[in-house]
């Protein structure tokens, strides 16, 4: 299946996971008493050191909330227009569009541990192993549907959530071309879950990869740039021990040191007539892949 869209594709710039156990958004500006940064499309979020948040930008992205509700916070995730808070005690402040999860008001939001977010909807991981979820329905579509229980962690794509429970199976919902639909693969016994923008990649106790999701390409036409998705190939491989991804390929070691790739063909995706043997580690940019190997010392 073939999937085509004029202007520019926005998807996955504003997925965060966001746990109060740590923060990966921390940065050197601490010394000023700046915790983190977060962002929306047009409205940021300056996370202090004593809790309280400090905003700008427009009043519909974010922008703007009642300064009394934002204190104690532990780390912030955000979408496309929309801003969650997770709390020192637990729970979580919402703002922003509506429509992109800055209104919460229909769950409880109580207890929880991690904030994930992707383009338009946060889906939340309580103490208790169940998920809650929320924002638009273009991303939350089946989350009602599909039990979100035993929940162990949670991946993403730009537009797409994958929950991996404590018995090793998965679920998944949100868009079905980029990753929300995972009825073409069976989804047991996953050891762990790897996302590019568009897809989803999972290792089985066995050391196979089942995929599932969109590759893209783009191309010029015109004054505008062309995306092109298509369905991701199945990669029939084993005793893979580690996956890398980018925007739109991923890259696995496999434990005899070789390396194998899949997804798009421009961006990695296809490594064929590079000796790719004895890697010990792999680095990424959005659209290419390096493989740093293990030095060899000669007794």
């Amino acid at each position: 299946m073939m999937y085509r869209s004029i202007a520019l594709i926005l998807t996955i710039f504003f997925s965060l996971t966001a746990c109060n156990s740590s923060d990966s958004e921390t940065t050197a500006t601490q010394a000023v008493g700046v915790k983190a940064v977060y962002s929306t499309n047009y409205a940021s979020a300056i996370l202090k050191n004593d809790g309280t948040v400090e905003l700008s930008g427009h009043k519909a992205f974010g922008g703007y909330i009642a300064s009394d509700v934002l204190d104690n916070v532990e780390t912030i995730a955000s979408t496309w227009a929309s801003f969650a808070a997770l709390k020192g005690d637990g729970t979580v402040v919402t703002w922003g569009s509506a429509d992109t999860g800055g209104d919460s008001t229909n769950v409880v939001l109580e207890n929880i541990l991690c904030i994930y977010s992707i383009g338009g909807a946060f889906a939340a991981l309580k103490g208790d192993g169940t998920v809650v979820t929320w924002g638009s329905e273009d991303f939350n579509n089946a989350s009602s549907d599909i039990n979100l229980e035993n929940v162990e962690s949670i991946y993403f794509t730009g537009s797409a959530f994958a929950a991996l429970k404590n018995d090793g199976t998965v679920v998944t919902w949100g868009n079905q071309d980029f990753g929300g639909d995972s009825s073409s693969v069976i989804l047991e016994k996953v050891e762990s879950i790897f996302a590019s923008d568009y897809a989803f990649s999972a290792i089985m106790d066995d050391g196979s990869v089942q995929v599932w999701g969109a590759v893209s390409d783009y191309y010029w036409y015109g004054d505008s740039d062309v995306a092109m998705f298509n369905k991701i190939e199945s990669v029939d491989v084993i005793n893979v021990d580690k996956v890398y991804t980018n925007s739109t390929s991923f890259a696995g070691i496999k434990e005899d040191g070789s390396v194998v790739t899949w997804g798009n063909k421009n961006t990695g995706g296809d490594s064929s007539g590079l000796s790719l043997e004895n890697v010990e580690k792999i680095y990424s940019t959005d659209n290419a892949f390096a493989a740093l190997k293990k030095k060899m010392v000669l007794l």
